[in-house]
This record gives C-alpha cells, sequence and structure tokens, in this order.
C-alpha cells in the first residue's frame, strides 16, 4: 500500500501526545486523523476509511481495551495498536484476548521504533486485504461454479427424462413394427436389412427367413436387387410387382425414409400376389 494512501488514527486524550504522533508520524506521509476521546474515534471511523488505529489505554469514558474490541467487532479489518504508560500484565491480556492488538506498546517510545511498527502494522493490513479479496473471489468463484453445477445437473435430469422417453418410445415403436400385420422389413442406404417383423416371417414361412444384417441381394434376383438399389438413390416410392421367393409371388412397396433419415435407408412392405 502506498504510505500516502494510508490512513493512521491516533486516539488520546492529551492533546500533546497527538501533537507528538503528528510530528514523528507526518514524515511517513500517512494522513493522520486524531479523537481525543473513544466516543470521538468510533464517530471518525464511521465516516472515513482508517487503516491502522493507534490508542492510549487511559481515557476517560471508555478506555482503550474497551474501544479497541469494538473496533475490532464493527472494524475487523483495522489493525489495532494500543500505547500505555503503564506496564501491567492483566491490561495487556485483555488487550489481547478482547482487542486482538497487533502491538502493546509502551510510553515514552522511541519515534524509529514506533515508525517501524506503523509500517510492519501497514503491511499487516495489505497481506489481510489481499487475502479478503482472494477469499471473497474464491467465493464468487464457488457460487459461479455452484450455479454452473445446478443448471449442468437440470441440464442432465432433462436430458435424461428425454432419453427415458424416446427410449421408452422407440421400445414401443419396436414393439408396434414388430407385431404389424403388414410384412416389413427396413433396409439402410446400402441395402443390408435393418428389422423384420413377425407378419414377414410368417409369409415367408418354410420358404427363407430374412435376417437382419443380411444384404437384400442375398434374398433376391438381380433385377430385383437392383431395381431396389436404384429406388434407394431416387428416394421415391414405388411398387415392384410379380416378385417371386421359391415359387411364391409378391409385390414390394417401397418407402424411402423422409426427413432427417433421409437417404439414410428405406422400408420395404410385402402382400401377396398371383402370376
Amino acid at each position: 500500500m502506498n504510505s500516502s494512501k494510508a490512513t493512521v488514527l491516533c486516539v488520546d486524550d492529551e492533546v500533546n501526545i497527538l501533537n507528538t504522533l503528528k510530528r514523528v508520524l507526518r514524515k511517513e506521509g500517512y494522513r493522520l486523523a486524531t479523537a481525543t476521546s473513544a466516543g470521538e474515534a468510533l464517530e471518525m471511523l464511521s465516516r472515513e476509511k482508517v487503516q491502522v488505529i493507534i490508542c492510549d489505554q487511559r481515557m476517560p469514558e471508555m478506555d482503550g481495551v474497551t474501544l479497541l474490541k469494538k473496533v475490532r467487532e464493527e472494524y475487523p479489518q483495522i489493525i489495532r495498536i494500543i500505547l500505555t504508560g503503564f506496564i501491567d500484565v492483566d491490561t495487556m491480556k485483555d488487550a489481547v484476548n478482547q482487542g486482538h492488538i497487533f502491538k502493546f506498546l509502551l510510553k515514552p517510545w522511541d519515534d524509529d521504533d514506533l515508525i517501524l511498527e506503523i509500517r510492519q502494522a501497514l503491511k499487516q493490513y495489505e497481506l489481510l486485504e489481499a487475502n479478503r479479496r482472494l477469499n471473497k473471489k474464491v467465493m464468487l468463484q464457488n457460487d459461479e461454479f455452484k450455479r454452473f453445477n445446478e443448471h449442468l445437473e437440470s441440464l442432465v435430469r432433462e436430458r435424461t427424462e428425454e432419453i427415458v422417453i424416446r427410449n421408452k418410445a422407440l421400445e414401443l415403436a419396436q414393439a408396434v413394427l414388430t407385431d404389424l400385420p403388414i410384412p416389413i422389413a427396413g433396409v439402410d442406404s446400402e441395402g443390408m436389412v435393418v428389422m423384420t417383423n413377425h407378419a414377414l416371417d410368417r409369409m415367408f414361412a418354410g420358404i427363407v427367413e430374412f435376417q437382419v444384417g443380411r444384404m437384400i441381394d442375398d434374398y433376391f434376383i438381380r433385377e430385383i436387387s437392383q431395381y431396389l438399389h436404384h429406388v434407394l438413390s431416387g428416394h421415391a416410392e414405388a411398387d415392384m410387382k410379380l416378385c417371386s421367393i421359391g415359387g411364391l409371388y409378391f409385390t414390394i412397396h417401397c418407402v424411402p425414409l423422409s426427413g432427417n433419415f433421409k437417404g439414410r435407408g428405406m422400408v420395404l412392405s410385402f402382400s401377396p400376389g398371383k402370376k
């Protein structure tokens, strides 16, 4: 912290002590504020930002330990230093336990030591402020991360529900197609059989068994296979009548897939026919 931007508040009921502190600290470039009572000091703190407070222990109305305890409660970031002309173990203990003071200095003080202690106090203030800023940043990042996780979890739940619904729909669609009374087979863009149903199995029972994973070329003569591939590449519905396998005559109705699946296959439906 730039010393010219730091404010040091000196509190003492003796004006000559305050004047001496001003003289000692003026050359350091600090902004000096003074108060002759605890009440005046608290009022000043309510409207000004202070980094270090130097407080006399023995003052009327409120002693230094009590004042610094209030300062710690209301302005915990301020570094607290207490001055006293008396060595009192109990007072020192109270100052540490209640006021959490940074230093306990005796009167009369050594000017160089006082200046050094205030420099150290400002370094301590800067470290604590940096730590507070870091903690605040971490908290903000944690909040942001928490919101991101909550949003992600919400998306996952939505997608999971959507996938469950789609899977159920696909299972139901597969069941419907399997039990559909019309003989059908699904063929991909390469001519491979990708689905069949019970009606197709019954229609060709004892003649041929359509199997998923085999090519349509395995079941039909060359002319029929070529025609089916032509329909696949042309993406238009077509019928091929009087086809036969093992003496069974039938008509194939070819319906290419549409929408997002256009060009990716077709549905073949079969109906009995006579020569």
